[in-house]
């Protein structure tokens, strides 16, 4: 508020050396001096107008309440930063995928159980529980998909499709054998999405693994050509990819290979 009055007393102080006769202006006329008197008139007015608008709003701003609001200032050189985000999906709400999820899928295997030693399963449940475990770390640990074997059970045919199935190998009637394959697993009682029958030998047909669209595969320990468990690991894992939907593919070291190439280097 003082330096407002010694700002206004300056001003008049001015005007005041401006109106004093110089020996420049001692010529001025009675009508000049009163010209300027009535302009010093009208500016102290102003001034003095101004002076009262000025103490006006101090005590309007004195009877005003505290802000509740503390503005804290940015550091010095610093500017507010805008929110930080791992990436464009997240900047935008999208879910970003978990690359150290585990996907878990639930298999139950049975040993098919026949009068006919070419379709007698060999293998015993310890086995087909290390090819399990062979089989995700080897192949389905790539895509973070983990297996999880429920059971290991036994299954016996009585439909007569294993007596069916060996007669159309000894004639030679390979399509009728194939299509046997289905009805192996016909009675089994199956409790998860995903089954896989083992039997012995398919070496008649000219394939070793053979899947259905309704979560069953059958799958043979030996087809005449290869045994043991880096052999049951292989067709189990090519057929389940078959059960998530893979079809097979060209390139002879992948497990998806329509001949054995994934199994190569075993």
């Amino acid at each position: 508020m003082e330096i407002k009055k010694q700002a206004i007393v300056g001003i008049l102080a001015a005007i005041v050396f401006v109106s004093v006769p110089t020996p420049a202006h001692a010529q001025q006329t009675s009508e000049e001096i009163i010209a300027l008197l009535e302009q010093i008139l009208k500016l102290t007015q102003l001034v003095l107008a101004l002076q009262t608008q000025l103490d006006a709003l101090e005590a309007a701003q004195a009877t005003m309440p505290p802000s509740s609001i503390t503005q804290v200032p940015a550091p010095s050189g610093t500017s507010p930063k805008p929110p930080q985000y791992q990436n464009e999906a997240q900047q935008q709400n999208v879910p970003v995928a978990d690359t150290n999820r585990v996907l878990q899928l639930p298999l139950n295997i049975y040993l098919v159980q026949s009068g006919y030693e070419v379709i007698q399963a060999q293998t015993t449940p310890d086995e087909l529980v290390n090819s399990v475990s062979l089989m995700n770390s080897r192949y389905w640990s790539q895509a973070n998909i983990q297996w999880q074997l429920g059971s290991v059970g036994f299954h016996a045919i009585q439909n007569g499709s294993d007596t069916t199935y060996v007669e159309a190998l000894l004639s030679d009637n390979k399509d009728l054998a194939s299509a046997q394959l289905g009805n192996f697993s016909q009675g089994a009682t199956v409790n998860a999405p995903f089954n896989v029958f083992i039997v012995h030998d398919l070496g008649g047909i000219p394939y070793n693994g053979w899947y259905s669209s309704n979560g069953t595969a059958v799958i043979s320990e030996t087809n005449s050509r290869e045994a043991g468990v880096n052999y049951i690991t292989y067709l189990l894992a090519h057929e389940l990819g078959h059960a998530l939907g893979l079809p097979h593919e060209g390139t002879f070291y992948n497990l998806m290979h329509e001949g054995r190439g994934g199994i190569e280097g075993d």
